[in-house]
């Protein structure tokens, strides 16, 4: 920690956890950056991945990615919107930098989830309905299509679903059609499984197909693992316990299940998601639990830090507001941290931190 904090002592194994958690995801990140730069020559489409803010959804250990190779987007519910000005501009950014660069398409994969088990174990973000979950991923798909309907930007959207107890993969096709993984035999090899992709994705850039194709052998590999694994149904329950805002690739690090939610910078109406991510906080609550909540944004190549700490500050005071108007009783149990991710080692930094009482 750059800044000298001092934490109080029944808050201070969370923070040291969140510590770890970050440090372990950095030094990997540099361990493997060679190796993703190499990996990245091979599959050089840029992934996006936009999913709910739920922190069961780790989606590149459900499919057995090499650290930093996905570039997430989180709200809750899953939800994005191309008239979100903020959003537009920033994934209008990524898509032209990554055409003019030459480095290949962009895949972008719209999720949503569910449970097979009980729909309670769904998105909170939908109210647990399955189908507007599925809807809304569809029709965000449709709004990024004619955005850029005719543009020299190859940009290819897709819908896949999360099935949480199992954290299998469902494809969507632009036809109408699905197709289960978990429903794939589990010796399937990668020529079969290509070859079903040229089918069931015919419209999709070759390229593409060949990128995607070491993410779904990694989740038809990884629901195998799982059912050996037989999971009691308490580890599928939210179970949280730190709720993040802000943006950028500064929660890539929290990709420890069910650790984290983080609601959205790109979403309009902030205070709105970060009252859900409450309530979903809440609903799970029980005393004598401690939360944190996590304000942090990434810097460095260009982004220069002065400007991000306001930012930072910002969202910590949005958090602060929004507990006390709608979850005061919450306030005694959540201990606030303020942080900045540095790009280009995923180290993050802590500039702050207190802990507020209701009034």
């Amino acid at each position: 920690m750059s800044k000298k904090i001092i934490v109080p002592q029944e808050f201070k194994g969370l923070v040291d956890e969140l510590l770890q958690i970050n440090t372990d995801y950095s030094e990997a990140f540099l361990r493997q950056s060679h190796e993703l730069h190499k990996y990245r020559e091979k599959h050089p489409t840029k992934m996006l991945v936009f999913k709910c803010a739920d922190g069961r959804i780790v989606f590149s250990r459900f499919c057995k990615t090499k650290v930093g190779y996905l570039r997430n987007f989180r709200n809750i519910g899953g939800k994005f919107n191309m008239g979100w000005l903020t959003f537009e501009k920033g994934f209008r950014e990524i898509v032209e930098a990554n055409h003019y660069c030459g480095c290949g398409g962009c895949l972008a994969i719209i999720t949503y989830h569910y449970s097979k088990g009980d729909s309670l174990r769904g998105c909170a973000g939908y109210k647990f309905d399955k189908k507007k979950s599925i809807e809304g991923a569809i029709g965000f798909r449709g709004q990024m299509e004619k955005a850029y309907k005719g543009l020299p930007f190859q940009l290819y959207p897709i819908v896949i679903g999360i099935e949480t107890d199992e954290e299998a993969l469902i494809l969507h096709n632009n036809h109408g059609v699905k197709v289960y993984l978990s429903k794939m035999p589990s010796n399937i090899t990668e020529e079969e499984m290509h070859a079903y992709l040229v089918n069931f994705f015919s419209d999709m850039p070759e390229q593409m197909r060949y990128d995607l194709l070491p993410m779904l052998m990694g989740n038809i590999q990884h629901i195998a693992e799982i059912r050996e694994e037989n999971r009691p149904i308490v580890e599928l329950n939210h179970k949280e316990w730190i709720l993040g805002v802000g943006g950028g690739c500064a929660f890539d690090f929290l990709h420890v299940p069910n650790a984290a939610l983080i609601a959205g910078q790109y979403n309009p109406s902030l205070e709105k998601v970060i009252r859900q991510a409450f309530g979903v906080i809440n609903d799970h609550w029980h005393e004598g639990k401690k939360f944190l909540t996590l304000s942090a944004v990434s810097y460095g190549l260009g982004i220069h830090e002065p400007q991000v700490k306001m930012v930072v500050n910002y969202y910590d005071r949005k958090i602060w507001e929004t507990g006390e108007e709608f979850y005061p009783h919450l306030l005694p149990h959540m201990y606030q941290v303020r942080g900045l991710v540095d790009i280009e080692t995923q180290k993050m930094k802590i500039i702050g931190g207190q802990r507020m009482r209701s009034t």
